[in-house]
């Protein structure tokens, strides 16, 4: 592995020891303001012919008090609905059900790039269903763990982009077991949090298709992930948020890997068009600076940083195995006042380290958000 993943390391932990060692100061977290937070806008590349546009909604509702002292949890994400109940049985002790819709209303959610290049006849749509349990187990200790069972069915179909006679991937099921450990207020910082967690899956029904000869070597699959997240905060003015996180995995796939690049992607790497890149192993650091002039103005600095592995499949024959890409950006979170402190939150990003083959020499992305609170 190239020396790359290490700097994010020796980085990670610069911060992380360097703030505490310095101030020895507890950051204070903070509590849920709003029961329910809505919020609307989209991202999009700039001057791009590739990238794709992605609109946001989001509806993040949670409520106590119901029956068997159950939280109601509803978050549904621009075509991703979940929800669920979760009842503390026991002090050590918690248990959360839920279930988790996706329908792909925004556009193909399987785009594929070669070189930043996005090859439009292979292209699809994708939906799935999924019933999800969770035990939390010593979830109000500094130190516990989860585990959790899912079980999923995905369906496939060809939209305008297709071409004629792709062979799409086979509809399936799978159930998939993970189990998370979990650090809580370390670093004397109340909500800095580590996690380490490894998944194992199987998929039923699964064969060979047009972009993968080898699936159905694939059917079965692990996936091990290690995240760090934390705020420093370094005075009323100004904090540092730190999204740290690294993964791999064995037989990893186009729907098993993990998903990068895109201010709003499941691993963003700003100006990066959204799930460039699909990769069975990578390294991420994800930072932001805060600069609070009002508790409704406030500027933010942010970049990232990441490795990637990339999958090996035949479309991917001729690109480079492993890649390192990044992103610098500049944001900006505005109340309107007049609206009773509505906020809208503007942000910019220039993708760094573009590939050299790449139709378009650079990645910009910008992003706007309305969002609200009650």
């Amino acid at each position: 592995m190239p020396k790359f993943p290490t700097v994010f390391l020796a980085l990670g932990m610069a911060l992380f020891l360097g703030r505490a060692f310095l101030f020895g100061s507890v950051a204070q977290a903070e509590e849920r303001k709003f029961p329910t937070i809505v919020a609307a806008g989209s991202g999009s590349p700039v001057n791009s012919t590739n990238g794709r546009y992605s609109p946001v909604l989001l509806l993040d509702h949670e409520s106590g008090d119901h029956y068997a002292d159950g939280t109601l949890r509803v978050l549904f994400q621009t075509a991703v609905l979940n929800v669920g109940m979760s009842h503390p049985l026991m002090d050590w002790l918690h248990l959360e059900y839920k279930g988790r819709v996706a329908v792909r209303v925004e556009g193909a959610p399987y785009s594929i790039y070669v070189e930043g290049r996005w090859v439009r006849e292979s292209t699809f749509m994708g939906h799935s269903g999924a019933a999800i349990l969770t035990g939390h187990f010593l979830p109000d200790l500094d130190w516990g763990f989860d585990i959790e069972s899912e079980l999923r069915g995905h369906r496939f179909q060809t939209n305008e982009d297709t071409a004629a006679g792709f062979d799409l991937p086979d509809d399936f099921r799978m159930r998939e077991w993970k189990v998370r450990g979990i650090g809580r207020r370390l670093f004397g910082l109340d909500d800095a949090e580590a996690s380490l967690s490894f998944v194992t899956g199987r998929r039923a029904q699964w064969g060979d298709w047009e972009l993968d000869p080898d699936a159905g070597d694939k059917a079965r699959y692990t996936r091990q992930t290690a995240k760090l997240k934390m705020t420093l905060p370094w005075s009323d003015f100004s904090q540092t948020k730190v999204d740290f996180r690294a993964g791999t995995g064995t037989n990893l796939d186009l729907f098993s890997s993990y998903w990068v690049g895109g201010i709003y992607g499941m691993n963003p790497v700003g100006g990066y068009f959204r799930q460039e890149f699909r990769a069975e192993s990578m390294v991420l650091l994800n930072l932001r600076h805060d600069l609070k002039f009002a508790e409704d103005r406030i500027l933010f600095l942010h970049g990232d940083a990441a490795w990637l592995k990339e999958i090996d499949l035949p479309i991917w024959v001729d690109t480079p195995p492993s890649r390192t890409i990044g992103s610098v950006g500049v944001g900006f979170f505005y109340g309107i006042r007049s609206l009773k402190g509505l906020p809208l939150i503007l942000r910019y990003a220039e993708g760094l380290a573009v590939p050299e083959n790449s139709p378009e020499p650079y990645r910009r992305e910008i992003s706007i958000l309305l969002a609200a609170g009650f």
